[in-house]
C-alpha cells in the first residue's frame, strides 16, 4: 500500500527562470538548402538562440546539405500585452 501511495503522488516541477528565458529568447531562422541528394528546400525554418546554433542543428538534421540562403528573423516589436 505504501509504494502505491508514492506512485500516485503528482511530482510538480517549477520552471527555472534560465529555461524561460532560454524559451523567450529563441528565434526561429530561415534557410533554403540543397541535399547532398540534389534536392533545393526552401522556407526551411530553424529554432536557435542565434543563427550559428540554428544553422549546427540544421547541419545535425540534413548531413551534408549545402547551405543557399539563410534569413534572420527582425527583432520583435512590443505591442502589448501578449496571450
Amino acid at each position: 500500500m505504501l509504494n502505491s501511495s508514492i506512485r500516485s503522488r503528482k511530482r510538480h516541477v517549477e520552471p527555472s527562470a534560465p529555461s524561460v528565458l532560454l524559451r523567450c529568447q529563441m528565434a526561429r531562422f530561415g534557410f533554403s538548402i540543397r541535399t547532398r541528394g540534389g534536392v533545393l528546400i526552401e522556407n526551411l525554418s530553424i529554432p536557435g538562440l542565434d543563427a550559428e546554433e540554428a544553422e549546427r542543428k540544421l547541419r545535425q538534421i540534413y548531413v551534408g546539405c549545402s547551405v543557399i540562403a539563410r534569413s534572420v528573423p527582425e527583432p520583435a516589436l512590443a505591442s502589448g500585452p501578449h496571450r
